[in-house]
């Protein structure tokens, strides 16, 4: 029983200290709330990421809230936000600090977050933790080496739409928890420490800050933890360093884990003194009550009037001080710890119903900006509800287009099928055009072997006309030899005439050349005659028929060569026309392979378009979602309006005390 009693005291001492000191954590979790909501409740992310001119401005507004919410936090070492700095730049922010520790709050110059690596804690750890976190924070406690100052913050990642704005946080003097921890004593040698989520020591009066408990000794302790993972509080006996002691805990609203520790001999020893004590107080007490029952109750009677009069004094919520009662607190028998309790209990009232008062002061106010926000949610909720509407319709209209697309692609395909069959006619035409220049070829080496024997004929004329000179008896052979190779030369140039011809644009040059040797001929015939009809002059008319022949020679010359230049350019053709039937083949190919996934093309618009259908739907049930949302927000902010209605009354309750 003695031992339950001396558990229960413990744990109760425990809680109470956890419930303090969560308190503290939840008024300091409280202002970075509000700090925020302050801050950006009527921000405009959209408008930000455009305009770096807005979040300037902004920036620049919110110096003064920041420093009033840094006066007005208890505790408070320094508040501060820092914008995202890939969307101001760097060192953008607001930071008010009080570096002297005198309660005067400066404005400090931002850290270059973009200096440091994600990785260094030291600097920026501050800045990067709660983002990768997504959700606001406690920092272990560590030294601010410019103030030397130990601290503890509370920091908070502020994300609008998904986009990092920045992060706000405030620093708390880590002594006033510190000192709250030392001044936990119920026994000579007990103490208090306090543990983080992870159970790593915050504090603790001999073992190093930073250490988790869980490997202190090689693990000697691993068994605490283990136990404080299954219950909110509790308390039971463990051995270290050859000690037996008495261990509780309570955990706080913020993961941290309060624990208190007494040695087992220091609680029964006082207990036993307590009873011995006991004993002798009554022997003596029974025997003091005998002799003087008479003197001692007149003596009782003076205090017990002071007190009850006390008593009604509180019971009238009269808390003020007032000297006639302190020579209560002179008394050492039973009057005298009645009225240090009543004592006592006027001093926890006044504490407590100084805190009322000053928590209802701050509950008005969040109250008051809770209404405030709540009405400008409703009013963006509405904004987002016509947003929605015209997304809505624009996914129907979506849809319908995707359906009409559907109907072209269809026309598309159709139209393919056609150039398919197009590009085999194609194919038959390329074909026949390269049997046709390769006929073109063949009739241009025949020219060329013509011109040859043109060529020849001509030196054999040169020759005759050489013998025609020395004797000019064989003329009539010679005429009639003329008139054979005339006859030739005329049907040579008509035929090169139509090989030209066949050529087309390639050959006009030879056609010309063609022409012109029939011109010749049709000339040298013309001669002939001359020459039959005019014999007396056939020795003149025989030396100009030589030179005739010379320029014949020359001509036929130019004629070979004109027919070896139509020859290359046939060639050229030949190598052209290959070439564009290669091209026309490739252009095939490419037309049956759209017209093999053309089909894939189509499924995927039909797909398309369901997909828009569906999108349709989804948005007008997204439509009807927010109408329902909308209405959850005017409900809160009818909740927010009587939570204001509640703080003014809780306020003018508190104004009936007397301080």
């Amino acid at each position: 029983m003695v031992r339950a009693k001396a558990e229960n005291e413990i744990t109760l001492a425990t809680e109470n200290k956890a419930v303090e000191l969560s308190s503290n954590f939840r008024e300091v979790e409280f202002a970075v709330e509000s700090l925020t909501d302050s801050l950006f409740s009527d921000f405009q992310i959209d408008k930000a990421k455009i305009d770096k001119n807005y979040l300037t401005d902004y920036k620049n507004k919110s110096d003064s809230t920041i420093k009033k919410f840094a006066e007005s936090t208890k505790g408070a070492m320094g508040v501060y936000l820092a914008f995202n700095p890939d969307l101001l730049g760097v060192k953008q922010g607001v930071w008010y600090a009080d570096v002297r520790n005198n309660k005067v709050f400066e404005k400090q110059e931002m850290t270059n977050i973009k200096d440091y690596p994600e990785t260094d804690s030291e600097h920026v750890g501050w800045y990067y933790t709660p983002i990768k976190a997504g959700k606001g924070i406690w920092l272990d406690p560590y030294l601010n080496k410019n103030i030397n100052v130990k601290m503890i913050s509370y920091v908070k990642p502020v994300i609008e739409k998904g986009t990092l704005i920045g992060v706000i946080g405030i620093d708390i003097n880590f002594s006033n928890i510190e000192n709250l921890l030392k001044n936990i004593s119920l026994y000579k040698s007990d103490y208090a420490s306090l543990l983080n989520n992870n159970y790593d020591i915050l504090y603790h009066p001999t073992l190093e800050q930073g250490k988790n408990i869980r490997y202190v000794d090689n693990g000697s302790l691993k068994s605490l933890a283990e136990k404080m993972d299954k219950d909110e509080t509790g308390a039971f006996d463990y051995v270290y360093n050859g000690s037996s002691k008495i261990f509780s805990y309570a955990h706080l609203s913020n993961g941290y884990h309060l624990t208190f520790c007494v040695p087992k001999a220091e609680v029964f020893a006082s207990i036993n003194s307590l009873i011995y004590l006991y004993i002798l107080i009554s022997a003596v007490g029974v025997i003091i009550c005998i002799i003087s029952a008479f003197f001692i109750g007149n003596f009782i009677a003076k205090p017990i009037k002071l007190t009850t009069q006390l008593v009604k004094k509180t019971s009238k919520l009269d808390l003020t001080a007032d000297e006639e009662y302190k020579v209560l607190l002179k008394y050492k028998d039973e009057t005298g710890v009645m009225a240090k309790a009543v004592f006592d209990m006027r001093e926890v009232l006044l504490k407590t119903v100084g805190s009322i008062k000053e928590v209802s002061d701050k509950v008005t106010l969040y109250s008051t900006s809770f209404y405030n926000i709540a009405e400008q949610s409703a009013s963006s909720i509405e904004a987002v509800t016509k947003a929605a509407d015209d997304l809505a319709k624009g996914a129907m209209d979506q849809a319908k287009e995707a359906q009409e697309g559907s109907s072209k692609l269809d026309m598309l395909s159709e139209g393919i099928k056609t150039v398919v069959s197009n590009s085999k006619l194609m194919q038959e035409f390329a074909d026949k055009t390269g049997e046709l220049n390769k006929n073109n070829l063949d009739t241009v080496e025949k020219l060329s072997k013509v011109v040859k024997m043109n060529t020849e004929v001509i030196e054999k004329v040169k020759q005759q006309m050489n013998t025609l000179d020395n004797k000019s008896s064989s003329i009539s052979q010679i005429t009639s030899t003329i008139n054979s190779i005339a006859d030739q030369t005329n049907l040579l140039a008509l035929n090169a005439a139509i090989e030209a011809a066949r050529a087309g644009e390639s050959g006009r040059g030879f056609a010309v050349v063609a022409g012109e040797i029939r011109k010749l001929s049709e000339q040298t015939s013309a001669s002939v005659k001359d020459i039959e009809g005019i014999i007396a002059q056939i020795q003149n008319e025989i030396k100009l028929s030589k030179t005739q022949v010379d320029g014949a020679k020359d001509i036929i010359e130019e004629t070979s060569n004109a027919s070896k230049e139509a020859a290359e350019a046939s060639k050229n053709i030949d190598s052209a026309v290959n070439s564009t039937i290669a091209q026309i083949e490739m252009l095939i190919k490419n037309i049956e392979y759209m017209d093999k996934n053309k089909n894939n093309v189509v499924e995927a618009i039909h797909g398309i378009s369901a997909v828009t259908e569906e999108t349709s739907a989804s948005t007008e049930e997204i439509v009807a979602s927010i109408d329902q949302q909308s209405s959850s927000i005017e409900e809160v902010a009818k909740t927010a309006h009587e939570l204001k209605e509640i703080s003014l009354k809780l306020k003018d309750m508190v104004s009936d005390f007397k301080l």
